[in-house]
């Protein structure tokens, strides 16, 4: 018997670099569907045919608005957390009623309860077998500079009152980020030992360069799932995390991770102006997507990163194999759940 066909649009970035919507979507429909993917700002796409004779899913970015509002199409939206949470209820509000949204976050979904959408919220967890903890030391850390979080003071300082004794860095921030100058990078290999990646890797590389650590410094402000900080918990390594979505739905403080408080993060505050410019761009097709990544970009970044005269002295007294255990064990608890959302994630695409 034939499979259904299903369209995925996802960023070019997620389909070349990125695996998460490959294990969370692509692969759990995979099995029942033929999977079309599709970059989203291909310009080579015929959006009229989109969604007319098979559902089609776009992952974090809302399909274009000459799709959008046409109420024949069988269209999915997979909103990502960091890239939607500044949008008002009222924004919320104004979504087609045809449009189906899967919900991966309590955050999302605190969004679209009061609205008459369509949704689908599934939790995401990876399997714990498929993670293991190469020693029980609890001295070794990881950390991906991806949106300088961190100053590197601040690195300093969280190695020293996590008792870290090696800080393997990935310093290949996110475009529009800065790597850590040369001066920063003498500052931290004077305080801790530091391997240091300054490369992107391929998944098996970076599998590779990470499973000697056993605690992990969580990368960003918000996710929308969080691989990362996932794979972590799932090996049973300790994590520590910003008291955010979606790390704060994974994570309860002092029993599976640590959550570093929000009042200590200073977050630059959105503007008219960047809103007005986004909704300018937003009108203009070939500007989308762009628009699309320079709202987020503004909306995520901190004013200055996290500094060394931040309180870190609640790491000091975490016991790492207590949490760890923790972790693992509310990992493996979770994949089970997830195992048994597969189904209706599926049903919830394919059936209309």
């Amino acid at each position: 018997m034939m499979k259904p066909r299903i369209d995925v649009f996802c960023h070019k970035w997620h389909l070349n670099q990125s695996p998460a919507f490959d294990d969370m979507l692509i692969s759990p429909l995979s099995e029942v569907a033929s999977i079309e993917t599709k970059a989203i700002d291909d310009t080579a796409v015929n959006w009229l045919r989109v969604g007319l004779d098979r559902p089609a899913v776009f992952c974090q970015w809302l399909p274009p608005r000459e799709v959008l509002v046409d109420s024949r199409r069988r269209l999915v939206w997979l909103p990502m957390w960091d890239s939607v949470w500044f949008y008002s209820s009222s924004w919320w509000a104004r979504l087609p009623r045809h449009l189906r949204i899967i919900v991966f976050s309590d955050a999302i979904a605190e969004k679209v309860v009061n609205i008459s959408a369509n949704t689908c919220k599934v939790k995401y967890f990876k399997n714990p077998s498929m993670f293991e903890r190469v020693n029980n030391t609890f001295s070794t850390m990881f950390y991906w500079n991806r949106t300088n979080m961190f100053a590197a003071s601040s690195l300093c300082a969280i190695c020293r009152h996590a008792c870290v004794d090696k800080l393997i860095l990935l310093d290949v921030p996110d475009p529009g980020y800065m790597r850590y100058d040369q001066q920063e990078l003498v500052a931290i290999s004077r305080n801790v030992r530091l391997e240091l990646h300054q490369r992107f890797m391929s998944r098996p590389e970076y599998f590779h360069v990470s499973e000697e650590a056993t605690l992990l410094l969580s990368p960003r402000l918000r996710e929308g799932v969080g691989m990362a900080f996932l794979e972590a918990l799932a090996r049973g390594n300790g994590v520590v995390a910003v008291d955010g979505a979606t790390m704060n739905e994974y994570i309860v403080d002092g029993f599976n991770g640590r959550l570093i408080p929000g009042n200590a993060i200073k977050l630059r505050k959105m503007t008219h102006i960047a809103f007005t410019l986004e909704a300018i761009c937003r009108s203009i097709p070939r500007l989308r997507w762009r628009a699309e990544a320079f709202l987020l970009g503004q909306a995520s970044r901190p004013d200055i990163p996290l500094r060394g005269d931040t309180d870190w002295s609640f790491l000091a007294d975490t016991d790492w194999a207590r949490i760890g255990r923790k972790a693992k064990e509310s990992h493996c608890c979770g994949f089970v759940s997830w195992t048994q959302d597969i189904d209706r994630l599926r049903d919830f695409v394919l059936n209309w």
